[in-house]
């Protein structure tokens, strides 16, 4: 999520809709608050719809919290991820083993 504030971020499907290559969004207030309570209604170009809804969870208090939070990150600020489950990105097109009987 760092470096996203501000900028426009390339979408895949809205509600659920494949949508033509090449849409973007403009992430701001607006949209980072949208992701958290409806995760569906903009998927992010590269990632699958899997992220739950927060709608009823969160405060908003802590709703804003964590939009401050997704703003104040920069480039870099984040360390590097060491756990060894592949990202969404990184298994988005890979087909799962069937197994045959």
């Amino acid at each position: 999520m760092e470096g996203i504030y501000r900028k426009h971020i390339p979408i895949s499907h809205i509600d659920g809709v494949k949508i033509k290559d090449g849409t973007k969004v403009f992430a701001d207030d607006s949209y980072i608050r949208e992701s958290i309570l409806y995760p569906n209604a903009k998927v992010a170009a590269g990632w699958e719809s899997i992220m739950p809804t927060y709608q009823g969870l969160v405060t908003e208090e802590e709703l804003l919290q964590v939009i401050a939070y997704i703003k104040s990150l920069n480039q870099g600020q984040t360390p590097p991820r060491t756990e060894e489950t592949p990202t969404p990105a990184t298994i988005q097109n890979k087909v799962p083993n069937k197994e045959v009987n």
